[in-house]
């Protein structure tokens, strides 16, 4: 029996904020299928193993048997409106990537039943007829000489030219993935996909190219009849293998000698439709013969040639034209790492990089491979053609998610929806308010467009309207009425319920650089955004210093293989190193994180003091390409710092903060007396510390006293600086560290600074505890959130 598989990934506001813990199932009646599955914290369900019809059926134009299965999809998770896709086609051996683009539900209860329904068709080669009859795009040899542009997105009206269907906006690349997955089969030779994508991307951006739907009224580029345009079906699966080329040639297009626009390059199946164009059944029998994509495209549409367009809309910076990676410094890797420590704020399975600095290390390189694995592509750590791309994408949805952030800490809502009516033409602080609410529906929905921050009513705004009113069903006035206005602000709490915690913390201001004077050692970090910039030195030097690499770690109290929090220090900040055989110690190696060690370790390079043991011909310090700390590296712990169960004075060790101690050689381990959070070494009389599997001593944690502190009658939420707060972290991290001690979880909980302010690191504790214990997840303590952490921090471990 042959097998394709189905994958998920679960997002919202354009891919910028992960849907973690959505509920998926999937279903065939026909096979007697029936599975449920969870998204993880990044939005990410499991690849599934499903049936699919034998490969061979799929290269046989003359088989009338469908070469694929069908499978239903349902989505849902609480605060956001259900999702179905009816009829996911899945081919053998093939991966079909569903991606789920959830929208928060409106409040009110006149939105509770609100599902968002799709349905695959069967694809372009079932198509019967004359396809493209009459689709213009002449060709203009004199006069259309402007360069040739990929947009951000491409307007594509959902339904045949003139009809009152809806227009959505769909990333340029994302629309190609899908068109050709619906016009092709994914199992055919790659030089006869590739064929097919490029006379699809051509036909596309002749239509923008040529404004051909504008010149004649529509408000679209594009429709999706496969009568008139490629076939687009909204919603539907894209498969690896498609999606693999798309990132390839997305900016590529043929056109003719002599001439400037991208050919209108018509297509058909060549057997039950017929065109003046290619052949798709045709590309097979040629990619079978041997021939290249463009020894395709030359059979079919006579001289033409290929080009690329370095003109791509809407992103940071286009690609360098060479792989960026490991070594490399310049401009291009400092773009690279602004776009990613960024995409890391939603996406917390990006590790941190450290130094934004223009300088491609190992941290950036971390980075690199936890995006590609995150977003399907492969993880060499390189930022090749289709990685930087991708990388640029995502990017610039975030920055729309950051926009929305700015807007709203900028504006006042009113309670109610104003009582009054707008129109084109009009001014005033009302009719900002109404231009920020549209922005942000827009951020969420693809079929609302976008409009500027400003307090005055014109055209733009009327179209905004209109798509609005289009997708809620409403009479397409372009006025905003009372209807309007209670529609708008329904569906905006809706997103500020699900959206407003993300919101609050790209907002939150980045830290200001500042000098740490460590014994010889002076240096001045650049510091990310720690919890309203505070300015306690130790407090900071502690967050600058924690950035973890990420494959060496046995444990990860993050998730998702990173360590450290990406805004502060949220593990013990005395860490021990097991020295290997060699005599060197790779960062992060036989770690536990309960044991008081005599060297503070592992911390970020700026915290290394290299001394160069010119006796001993041997450099102590960081080693960049191998990740190495070298033996007689000098560490300058931070002063210390008080975490749960540990006395008021903070953490100690030999010489009183152990400051300036140097590394054990080879087959050393020191452990100081004393306890580090509470821990305390278990030795037997006399001999060495008892050891795990790994070969680390083994420590155990005496539980706390049971306490049970009243709620105090106020929500604690960001802002909040008040000794309650510092209660609430020492119970998080102490109900994290006792997970990783004895449950072994290491992946869900985190352990953070006990500070007594409520910033970035506690709200994703909180919600990082209230998604284990299956509570609403808000990130602030309310009473039943209270209630549960006393209860929790109450319980055994053991």
């Amino acid at each position: 029996m042959s097998t394709g598989y189905i994958t998920l990934r679960v997002f919202s506001a354009g891919r910028a904020m992960p849907v973690p813990k959505a509920q998926v199932r999937i279903v065939d009646l026909r096979i007697a299928l029936d599975q449920t599955i969870t998204t993880d914290a990044y939005g990410n369900a499991d690849k599934i193993k499903v049936y699919a019809p034998e490969k061979e059926i799929s290269m046989n134009p003359q088989d009338t048997q469908p070469p694929y299965e069908t499978y239903n999809i349902e989505v849902a998770r609480d605060g956001y409106i259900p999702t179905i896709i009816n009829n996911v086609p899945v081919f053998a051996g093939e991966t079909s990537l569903q991606p789920v683009a959830m929208i928060p539900a409106p409040e009110g209860e006149q939105y509770a039943s609100l599902v968002d329904n799709y349905d695959v068709p069967p694809g372009g080669l079932s198509i019967k007829g004359e396809r493209f009859a009459g689709a213009g795009g002449e060709q203009h040899a004199v006069h259309m000489t402007r360069p040739v542009y990929i947009p951000e997105t491409i307007r594509v009206h959902l339904g045949p030219p003139g009809s009152g269907d809806k227009t959505v906006r769909v990333p340029f690349a994302d629309y190609v993935k899908n068109a050709a997955s619906t016009e092709i089969y994914p199992t055919w030779p790659k030089q006869a996909l590739n064929a097919n994508i490029l006379a699809i991307i051509s036909f596309a951006l002749n239509r923008i190219y040529t404004g051909y739907y504008p010149a004649k009224g529509y408000d679209y580029d594009i429709t999706a009849d496969p009568m008139s345009d490629p076939f687009y079906v909204d919603g539907r699966n894209v498969y690896v293998s498609v999606s693999d080329i798309v990132d390839e040639v997305f900016n590529e297009f043929i056109k003719r000698m002599g001439f400037a626009e991208p050919l209108l390059a018509a297509y058909c199946n060549g057997i039950t439709a017929r065109c003046e164009g290619l052949s798709q059944w045709g590309t097979l029998t040629l990619a079978n013969q041997g021939k290249s994509a463009e020894e395709i495209l030359k059979y079919y549409y006579g001289n033409v040639q290929t080009n690329e367009s370095g003109d791509i809309r809407g992103i940071g910076k286009d690609y360098p034209g060479t792989p960026v990676r490991l070594g490399d410094v310049g401009e291009n890797v400092m773009a690279l790492q602004r776009a990613l420590d960024e995409i890391g704020r939603t996406y917390t399975n990006i590790p941190d990089i450290p130094r934004i600095n223009g300088n491609y290390d190992a941290y950036t390189q971390d980075a690199a491979r936890a995006f590609q694995r995150q977003f399907n592509l492969s993880p060499d750590g390189i930022a090749g053609k289709k990685t930087w791309y991708q990388i640029q994408f995502v990017h610039a949805a975030y920055r729309k998610l950051e926009e929305l952030s700015r807007q709203r800490a900028e504006i006042t809502l009113p309670g109610s929806p104003p009582d009054t009516t707008l129109m084109e033409g009009d001014r005033g602080v009302n009719v900002r308010i109404l231009k920020f609410l549209l922005f942000a529906t827009s951020v969420f929905y693809s079929s609302v467009l976008p409009v500027a921050a400003n307090n005055v009513f014109d055209a733009e705004t009327t179209a905004s309207v209109k798509s609005f009113q289009k997708t809620y069903a409403l009479p397409e006035t372009g006025t905003a009425d009372p209807a309007t206005w209670d529609a708008l602000m329904n569906v905006y709490k809706g997103i500020d319920s699900q959206a407003g915690t993300v919101l609050d913390l790209i907002l939150l201001p980045p830290g200001a650089g500042i000098e740490t004077d460590t014994g010889a050692h002076t240096a001045t970090p650049q510091l990310r955004p720690v919890q309203g910039a505070r300015a306690n030195t130790d407090l900071e030097r502690v967050k600058t210093a924690m950035k973890m690499k990420d494959d060496s770690y046995p444990f990860d109290p993050m998730g998702g293989g990173r360590m450290g929090m990406r805004y502060s220090a949220d593990i013990p900040d005395y860490m021990p190193v097991s020295a290997s055989e060699e005599g060197t110690m790779r960062q992060g190696e036989e770690i536990d994180p309960f044991d008081p060690p005599a060297q503070y370790g592992p911390v970020a390079r700026q915290y290394f003091e290299p001394e160069m043991q010119k006796d001993a011909g041997q450099s102590g310090g960081f080693d960049d390409m191998t990740g190495m700390t070298r033996p007689g590296t000098q560490f300058y712990p931070p002063a210390p710092m008080r975490m749960p169960g540990m006395p008021a004075g903070g953490m100690t060790g030999r010489g009183g903060g152990m400051t300036g101690e140097t590394m054990p050689g080879p087959g050393a381990y020191a452990a100081p007396p004393g306890s580090a959070f509470g821990m305390r070494e278990t030795a037997p009389p006399g001999g060495e510390p008892d050891t795990d599997a790994e070969g680390t001593a083994a420590y155990e944690c005496p539980a706390p006293p049971r306490v049970s502190p009243p709620f105090p009658g106020r929500v604690l939420k960001i802002g909040s600086k008040e000794r309650e707060v510092e209660m609430m972290q020492e119970f998080l991290s102490y109900i994290a560290l006792s997970l990783m001690r004895y449950k072994k979880i290491t992946n869900e909980l985190k352990v953070i600074v006990n500070d007594g302010i409520y910033g970035i690191d506690t709200t994703d504790a909180v919600i990082r505890f209230q998604n284990r214990y299956e509570m609403p997840v808000n990130g602030v303590i309310d009473a039943p959130t209270w209630a549960k952490i006393v209860e929790v921090y109450n319980s055994p471990f053991e």
